[in-house]
């Protein structure tokens, strides 16, 4: 077993879930304002109810995406995340 490949596997998936979760979102709709990654991890199901790590997860996904130019990082205040056109 390759734990290395089947990690990448799993960030993948989760990636994939998150886009999924963000086109349901109105705001993060391309071209919209965006919305924060705790609006975007509960959409996902991702909170970890973690009372100071919660939504590092779902952060550190979403700044991958970006890096990979996934989706839109809007930098106005509080950090947003909207899908690419």
């Amino acid at each position: 077993m390759d734990l290395t490949r089947e990690g990448e596997r799993l960030v993948e998936a989760c990636q994939v879930h998150i886009l999924r979760a963000m086109w349901t979102l109105p705001d993060c709709q391309p071209g919209g304002p965006g919305a924060g990654s705790l609006e975007i991890e509960r959409a996902a199901g991702f909170g970890l109810a973690l009372r100071r790590q919660d939504n590092w997860f779902t952060w550190s996904l979403l700044q991958r995406m970006a890096r990979d130019t996934m989706i839109d990082v809007i930098r106005k205040g509080r950090t947003k995340y909207r899908l690419i056109e």
